[in-house]
């Protein structure tokens, strides 16, 4: 089945506009095995067809279920992220059933607590928050618990009220728990009590369209928004942040970052996890970036770029270049791509602005033309190391993982305090399924990220910070620790 690259953008227009989910360069070649498979199975011969019935067919909203079905990842196990859990357990937890429990005796009714697992997947977060629960009160029977779960999958809420799964996905369970909570059912899987699963409920809900349940004391939402655009991103946490309770806590994954709202949550971190608490806001003066997703990402590109070392432009110059990280993180790339040439007509070169252009036309899937910036950069300035990081990750994409292993061996060779240039090493040696050289650089970035605040940005990185990063690397930790389990 031939297929157009027009086509592939308007089921990503299509997916976007239904669900939130985006797509990189890197993962379109997965979705058009995805959407191939799926139109011949449905008997189209083209990927055209299948889209005209996804856009105008008389079962288009079964259909758009059953294609995001195919296109979501869900891939998790029990307990995923055990500082998330530690800090669950010894911080979080321990102060939410004090407080409803002071509530409730005020109020001479049972105590209650609500929980939200957003993007629960096949429901191994639910149960893990439940076990814990149960854990830690011991008259949980006298308690009305609601962990509401919800997720974008209909087939994976299914399997989540099964509760049965592989060994696989406990291997995170100690095997006290396993006793306690599980039992194997005549398949041999594990199945989860019945005393777990009666807290837990799994309900259909999309993050992009539906209306948001409230008064939580706690929401997990980890890896859900990784895929939405800056936009949606923006949108569902400023929902989220409505849904909890005063000073309630949130959880996200360690790819993701509430950088662009500190007025809205407080980072915290107990135990190697990273968590956030909603900020109580009366009272508290006016922030230009409370609803406006452009002025949060104008600030965190300020904040970026107070860093970096190479700031000679005028302040027409550094205009534009505020408005194409904007543009880039936001993933409008014509716009970014309009800016580039306004700044060409102001006539002003440096390695800088070089390697800008290129991280654009790279995003845009135009890794030649990137290249070619990239080189002009690194002809302007040898050290310049964010060129030759940019430069390693473009081979990577293009399997070229001899050459970004020089590239990225340079540009940390020129700032071993680099920290995107090692995390892009990383990927190389997981990628040659090389398991110790991958714990080591992990180790490596911890290390050079301990002597930085939490709250501090990585330059070139249009908004992550060091609790972001060190977050993936402990997860890829334990992953790969577990991964052989």
């Amino acid at each position: 089945m031939e297929v157009s690259r027009d086509i592939i953008g308007e089921f990503e227009k299509l997916i976007i506009a239904e669900s939130g989910i985006c797509f990189q360069e890197i993962d379109h070649p997965q979705l058009e095995i995805n959407l191939a498979e799926r139109a011949k199975k449905l008997s189209y011969t083209s990927l055209e067809d299948y889209f005209n019935y996804l856009k105008f067919g008389t079962r288009r909203r079964s259909e758009i279920e059953v294609l995001l079905n195919i296109v979501t990842i869900n891939h998790t196990y029990f307990f995923r992220n055990d500082s998330h859990f530690q800090a669950l357990k010894h911080d979080v937890l321990p102060n939410i059933i004090i407080k409803r429990r002071a509530i409730a005796k005020s109020l001479l009714k049972s105590p209650s607590l609500k929980i939200w697992s957003a993007g629960c997947s096949t429901g191994e977060e639910a149960y893990s928050i439940a076990i814990v629960l149960k854990e830690l009160i011991s008259d949980i029977d006298k308690w009305d618990i609601d962990i509401c779960s919800t997720d974008i999958s209909r087939k994976v809420l299914e399997k989540a009220r099964e509760g049965v799964y592989i060994l696989s996905s406990l291997k995170m369970v100690k095997e006290g728990f396993l006793k306690k909570y599980f039992h194997i059912d005549a398949s041999g899987k594990y199945e989860i009590n019945g005393d777990v699963k009666k807290l837990v409920n799994f309900n259909y809900l999309n993050l992009i369209d539906d209306i948001y349940p409230v008064d939580f004391d706690l929401i997990f939402c980890r890896n859900v928004v990784i895929y939405f655009d800056f936009e949606k991103t923006f949108e569902v946490m400023s929902k989220l942040y409505d849904s909890l309770r005063q000073e309630a806590y949130i959880f996200i994954g360690y790819s993701e970052s509430l950088s662009f709202m500190e007025d809205k949550f407080e980072m915290i971190e107990k135990r190697d996890g990273i968590f956030y608490r909603k900020r109580d806001l009366k009272g508290s003066a006016p922030s230009d970036c409370m609803d406006n997703p452009s002025e949060a990402l104008l600030r965190i590109s300020k904040k970026e770029r107070s860093l970096e070392k190479h700031r000679i432009y005028q302040l027409a110059v550094e205009d534009i270049i505020v408005n194409i990280k904007e543009a880039l993180t936001l993933k409008k790339y014509s716009r970014a791509e309009f800016y580039i040439k306004k700044l060409e007509l102001l006539d002003v070169s440096s390695a800088d602005i070089d390697y800008l252009f290129a991280e654009v036309y790279s995003s845009n899937g135009n890794n030649k033309l990137a290249k070619e910036y990239l080189h002009r950069s690194i002809k302007k300035n040898s050290m310049f190391a964010p060129a030759y990081y940019l430069l390693g990750s473009i081979y990577i994409h293009e399997n070229n993982l001899e050459e970004a292993l020089k590239a990225l061996r340079r540009a940390i060779y020129i700032d071993s305090d680099f920290v995107l240039a090692r995390v892009s090493l990383v990927q190389i040696y997981r990628l040659q399924n090389d398991i110790v050289k991958s714990v080591r650089e992990y180790r490596n970035i911890i290390k050079v990220l301990s002597q930085r605040k939490y709250s501090d940005p990585i330059p070139y990185s249009h908004g992550f910070n060091v609790a972001t990063i060190m977050g993936i690397c402990r997860d890829g930790l334990e992953y790969l620790k577990y991964s052989e389990l």
